[in-house]
């Protein structure tokens, strides 16, 4: 019976140290990022907050940054509906990419959302 318990503890153990070393809690910019997507699900017709890729899905591959930046949050959690909408930061919005470095599949450089 005992050796079934330390083996259930090893198993807890690996899946921990695995969830810790790729994918920890989420960081400043990735919280600002969603709050930013809140502010342009309120204010932007038909935005679709669910295709904005916020927080990082595997940082074992190379680290990954959020598809609206930190300075673009507050920006976009600055602006009012009119400005965001009528400055053309919606559109710029839904299509912003994640980015990153030694992430085959995102951009080096991130988008600009806000003017």
């Amino acid at each position: 019976m005992a050796r079934g318990r330390i083996g259930a503890a090893l198993v807890t153990a690996v899946g921990l140290a695995v969830l810790f070393a790729c994918g920890g809690p989420l960081r400043q910019d990735e919280l600002d990022c969603e709050e930013a997507v809140s502010v342009l699900e309120g204010c932007c017709p038909d935005f679709a907050g669910s295709s904005v890729q916020c927080v990082e899905t595997d940082s074992c591959n190379g680290a990954t940054y959020p598809a609206i930046s930190e300075d673009d949050s507050a920006c976009i959690r600055r602006e009012s509906c009119a400005e965001l909408v009528s400055s053309g930061v919606c559109q710029r919005a839904q299509q912003a990419q994640p980015y990153g470095i030694n992430d085959p599949d995102a951009s080096e450089t991130p988008a600009q959302v806000c003017p």
